[in-house]
């Protein structure tokens, strides 16, 4: 018990001279939070100096509503002129993607865009061209042309489609094709048959020519019958009285 009653007094000891020590400190560092100003020889208050703070400042914040203001109707003047900015941009893009006639492009001067100050400073739009110098149609304009060449092309490729077809089938009439031997065997047959009538003719032309010469001795001897028979006839008409029938190929 003894012990248990020294190890008490010691500790409150201890807790008396820590306390003694706070308390110290806080006098000897005392903070005057009162709005008193200052004197000779001490310091105003905290409150004191919050207070001049606001005086000083307080003429300031007048015109603080003002400028607030003033840069809210700037502001909003500055979405105004983004949302208008933003429509005329979509009615840019609009034309040069879904309208008709040239699309436009905006006009530069040193590889820098030139601005239009009777549109907003927004940038000086002028009619595209395409690198060969012609007007730039728009991407409607453009897709329409495309269908239409397409159009020209398929309608091409088309005739000339018909027109392979119809030298596969001239081409099979001059080949041949099953069992139709075809104009150019045809042809090789009918020279063939050509030169054999050649050849036939030049074999037969001596024959021709004997027979020709054999024509002429007969047609003489036939005239020469004939008029020996025309002798005969007047002989016999005339002596003897008789009168024979003309024959019809004197």
């Amino acid at each position: 018990m003894t012990s248990l009653g020294k190890a008490l007094v010691l500790i409150n000891v201890l807790f008396s001279g820590m306390a003694a020590i706070w308390a110290f400190g806080l006098y000897y560092n005392n903070v005057d939070w009162t709005d008193k100003g200052p004197t000779a020889n001490k310091p105003g208050g905290k409150m004191w100096e919050r207070k001049v703070q606001i005086d000083t400042l307080q003429p300031g914040a007048v015109s603080i509503p003002r400028a607030l203001d003033r840069a809210r109707a700037f502001v909003w003047t500055q979405e105004q002129n983004l949302r208008e900015d933003r429509t005329w941009y979509l009615a840019q893009v609009l034309h040069n993607e879904t309208g008709a006639g040239d699309a436009r492009e905006v006009e530069r001067e040193r590889n820098l865009p030139m601005l239009d100050p009777t549109n907003g400073n927004r940038p000086k739009l002028v009619d595209a061209k395409a690198l060969d110098g012609k007007a730039l149609l728009t991407a409607a304009g453009l897709d329409k042309e495309a269908r239409e060449k397409n159009a020209d092309v398929l309608r091409e490729a088309n005739h000339l489609a018909k027109l392979i077809k119809e030298d596969d089938d001239y081409t099979a009439r001059l080949a041949g094709k099953d069992d139709d031997p075809g104009y150019l065997a045809r042809i090789a047959t009918e020279k063939a048959r050509i030169r054999g009538l050649v050849e036939e003719r030049e074999r037969l032309q001596p024959f021709l020519t004997n027979i020709r010469a054999e024509s002429d001795l007969v047609l003489r001897r036939r005239s020469e019958l004939s008029g020996r028979l025309r002798e005969l006839r007047l002989y016999l008409a005339r002596v003897h009285k008789i009168q024979l029938p003309q024959d019809k190929d004197e």
